[in-house]
């Protein structure tokens, strides 16, 4: 492979056939072909942003008429539950140290450890006062106003 960088410098590559990554390559593609392709059945989201954009782009609109039996995944949520949990119990421990390193700075705006720097800063923004906006004067918030359609996602965990 060769290729000329910024039209100045060529560089060139030798590729080497690996016939068992091929192979196994060959193998992979053939058994998604066959698995999802062929059967037209997604293969099963791996938690990436994209598979969440798939899928709320797939189900965009709900059907309030309808509720589906989610008992073949009782284990899924429960195990989902056990990882709320310990991140709930994680993010706790995080604040915490937060707030002894904040106690440690005091009104420092930077620190330093071995290995980190900290900083603490003020910081300052203006925001539009949406709710007062809406009552004091309606016409400027409608004119400005878009709608955004979303579907919220949440989980109830019922002791």
């Amino acid at each position: 492979m060769a290729a000329l960088i910024f039209g100045r410098e060529l560089v060139i590559h030798k590729i080497v056939t690996d016939k068992q990554v091929l192979s196994d390559l060959i193998d992979k593609e053939e058994l998604f072909w066959t698995n999802h392709v062929v059967p037209q059945i997604p293969p099963a989201p791996n938690g990436c942003d994209c598979d969440t954009q798939q899928i709320n782009q797939l189900y965009e609109v709900d059907n309030r008429d309808k509720t589906a039996d989610l008992s073949a995944l009782h284990g899924l949520l429960d195990k989902r539950q056990e990882i709320s949990d310990q991140i709930e119990q994680m993010e706790q421990e995080k604040t915490a140290i937060e707030q002894q390193v904040k106690l440690q700075m005091q009104d420092a705006a930077y620190g330093t450890a071995p290995g980190y720097k900290v900083s603490w800063v003020s910081s300052e923004s203006k925001r539009v006062d949406s709710q007062r906006l809406r009552k004091e004067q309606p016409d400027i918030f409608n004119q400005y106003s878009k709608n955004v359609s979303s579907r919220r996602f949440t989980i109830v965990h019922a002791a």
